[in-house]
């Protein structure tokens, strides 16, 4: 029980830690003075950086053990954010960017990684772990993103000072990793001896299926991405104040967990996780569009955007819980590609996304719309492929 608390505190402060400095970007890259397509780069050079060694951090934590790769990514994440806070060239903060993103990938993989193959956790429930250490983490997230957003209140306009903060709550959460975290019952660890990066030839084992399921997590995450991190932008432009969308953050995070401690588990035990990722990135694609297209802001994001956010809270536990059927791959490769392909969809999200806000903020949400729909007719697509070679 210990061990499962402490997992779930963990889970909690990878959301606090890594999202502190996000309610207050879009303000101090307008302070610098520089284009709000620069706020797409920023954020593409980060996944980029996530996007390679994301599977290098799982195959080292499946050949090494989690706890030094976690303590390694938890303190560089952190000299990242502070470089970010200090530098002033675009150049020099994108170059911090893609830092940052080379750390902050190894973190979630780790967690996630070690919560599916650790035997002293497996005798609890697997989808209402994954589902409730994730519901953490993005409660975790929205409180990060209300006390990134009160503190960018109280800085103002000395928002660097934000991102320090935020480089010393992650040395904090390295030490709570070092000195309460137990990371030696992991299965399958018997591969420590091997060179770690052979591990990877593990990708040569993925059915086309799960190949395909791959591109969905990147097509996913485009609508997500873009969703969440320019929707801080519009409420910005829309005249809205740090605080107000770290009180919508805030509710969102509730929300999620919620929805994930009570319903997601029943959810992935009684259905087939690919129907389910179909149906609910259709619901979710309807909400979006009602959320922007309809008057009145405010209303459509405590209505229909909550929607959206239900589906998306149910979501990534489902996609989690259909790769971990994948037995016979190491699961930090696993979780690992899960990574890229997120931080994947994440650089294509962005960076199109930061062209098409410029010119229309309303066309980007009705495109994050359609690309769960695409996702939903894909993930059909690679249930019928699965149902047809079971027949054969």
């Amino acid at each position: 029980m210990k061990k499962y608390i402490s997992l779930l505190i963990a889970g909690l402060l990878v959301g606090i830690t890594t999202n502190i400095g996000h309610p207050i970007t879009p303000y101090y890259i307008n302070q610098l003075g520089l284009d709000k397509i620069v706020f797409g780069y920023f954020f593409a050079a980060m996944s980029l950086g996530m996007l390679i060694f994301a599977p290098i951090w799982g195959a080292l934590g499946d050949a090494k053990g989690r706890k030094w790769i976690l303590i390694i990514c938890l303190v560089f994440y952190g000299v990242g954010q502070i470089l970010f806070g200090v530098l002033k060239n675009q150049y020099l903060i994108i170059a911090a960017r893609l830092f940052s993103g080379i750390f902050s990938g190894g973190i979630l993989v780790s967690f996630l990684s070690y919560m599916t193959r650790s035997k002293d956790l497996s005798k609890y429930n697997g989808p209402r772990l994954y589902a409730t250490f994730i519901s953490l983490q993005l409660v975790g997230t929205s409180l990060g993103s209300f006390i990134g957003g009160a503190l960018g209140e109280v800085f103002n306009p000395n928002y660097h000072y934000v991102f320090f903060i935020q480089a010393l709550s992650m040395l904090v959460f390295a030490l709570y990793v070092l000195i309460l975290m137990n990371f030696k019952d992991e299965e399958k660890l018997n591969v420590r001896s091997i060179n770690p990066l052979k591990s990877l030839n593990d990708i040569k084992l993925l059915p086309i299926s799960l190949v395909i399921f791959l591109f969905v997590i990147a097509v996913i995450n485009i609508s997500f991405t873009d969703v969440s991190k320019y929707l801080d932008v519009y409420f910005s432009d829309s005249g809205y104040g740090s605080l107000k969308l770290g009180t919508v953050n805030l509710i969102v995070g509730c929300l999620t967990l919620l929805v994930n401690l009570l319903f997601t588990p029943l959810i992935i035990k009684r259905f087939k996780p690919l129907l389910t990722l179909s149906i609910l990135s259709i619901i979710g694609s309807a909400m979006l569009l009602l959320t922007f297209t309809l008057p009145n802001l405010l209303f459509n994001i405590y209505t229909f955007y909550m929607i959206f956010i239900i589906t998306k809270a149910i979501i990534e536990p489902v996609i989690v819980e259909y790769l971990n059927e994948h037995k016979n791959i190491q699961s930090g490769i696993l979780m690992g590609l899960r990574q890229s392909f997120i931080s994947l969809g994440s650089i294509i999200g962005v960076l199109i996304g930061g062209v098409i806000y410029a010119n229309s903020s309303v066309l980007l949400f009705y495109i994050c719309s359609g690309m769960l729909g695409v996702a939903a007719v894909i993930t059909i697509f690679i249930y019928i492929i699965k149902r047809r070679d079971s027949k054969i």
